[in-house]
């Protein structure tokens, strides 16, 4: 069973008004808080949340007002990163599953002493 992930992003902070050189940025975005999070087959799930702090925009920079959930999702996605947190998400997952899914004996089937008679 795959488990399957998701990148979400929770909290952006901006400068809004940023000078470099002779550029002038408003509402730049310049940090972003997210999580990755995992989810099993049977439900079980994984999160871990990251902060990264945003280098100035190249030719990637799109205004404030135009931005979609896909631009910041494409400024914070890294492989080498996703790895690790695919990694710890798996982990937690297992673990979960693990607990879930105990092998215990059957409470019916208890095993009662023999009576004697006093």
């Amino acid at each position: 069973m795959a488990n399957n992930y998701e990148l979400k992003v929770v909290k952006i902070y901006c400068a809004h008004n940023l000078e470099d050189g002779d550029k002038v940025y408003q509402n730049l975005i310049t940090r972003v808080e997210y999580n990755w999070l995992g989810t099993s087959d049977s439900g079980a799930t994984g999160c871990i949340g990251y902060t990264k702090d945003l280098d100035l925009p190249g030719d990637d920079y799109v205004p404030f007002d135009k931005l979609e959930e896909s631009n910041v999702k494409n400024w914070i996605n890294d492989n080498a990163e996703r790895n690790i947190a695919i990694s710890i998400i798996d982990e937690q997952i297992s673990q979960i599953e693990e607990n879930k899914f105990k092998e215990t004996s059957v409470p019916w089937n208890v095993i009662s002493e023999p009576k004697t008679n006093s």
